[in-house]
């Protein structure tokens, strides 16, 4: 398995891409680089190129992308089997990332929001929905009271069923909370999940108001 930096596309690449070395690449994903070369002591050679951000290239096999993606079983079909080349519109560190997870399903859950987001979209614009799954799992573990509008609002928009459902529960659990860090919350939000936050909060509220009925003295 080889990987190829082209440095005339990394200075037109924004900052962070323009910093990343494929060593640091390797080593962020070490079960990655280990089925890689166990593939190869087989003879299993890779035969497509993946090309993301900053003209980086990951020399892959068609089976493993086509297994988990429908995007790139529809790019790899028998009708383009010719192909050599397939491209991805993500970062070098999001792509070595999504590769690890095709070849060995294994994702690190540390490995900070923004690459957890980004894995996300990955996973939806390109097919994966093991990957989509798993990262809106990841993320539902960042929700808080500042983040949590926008990341229900991700998992509306990229269909994660997780994320989504943490979202509106601790919108829901945290209504009185969430109305005073921000009253326009729901301008924010997508208008039937702003209405589900708002049904389940009431409904919150008028359980607990059964449950500890006021006490009359007589």
């Amino acid at each position: 398995m080889t990987i190829d930096g082209n440095p005339a596309h990394e200075e037109a690449s924004n900052d962070v891409t323009a910093e990343v070395t494929m060593e640091a690449l390797m080593e962020s994903a070490p079960n990655l680089e280990k089925t890689w070369a166990e593939l190869q002591s087989h003879g299993l050679e890779p035969d497509v190129d993946l090309v993301c951000e900053g003209g980086f290239t990951f020399r892959v096999h068609q089976r493993y992308l086509r297994l988990a993606s429908t995007h790139f079983e529809s790019e790899l079909s028998s009708e383009k089997r010719h192909r050599s080349k397939v491209v991805i519109d993500a970062s070098p560190e999001v792509t070595i990332k999504m590769l690890e997870f095709i070849y060995t399903g294994a994702v690190e859950e540390r490995q900070g929001f923004r690459v957890s987001r980004d894995l996300l979209k990955v996973g939806f614009d390109y097919g994966i929905p093991d990957l989509k799954t798993r990262m809106s799992a990841v993320l539902s573990k960042y929700i808080n009271l500042r983040n949590v509008v926008s990341l229900t609002s991700l998992g509306y928009r990229y269909q994660a069923a997780t994320l989504r459902h943490q979202g509106v529960r601790y919108m829901a659990n945290h209504f009185d909370a969430l109305e005073a860090h921000d009253p326009e919350w729901h301008t924010k939000l997508e208008p039937n999940l702003a209405a589900l936050v708002r049904r389940r909060a009431h409904f919150h509220r008028d359980i607990s108001a059964r449950a500890s009925p006021t006490r009359r003295f007589l």
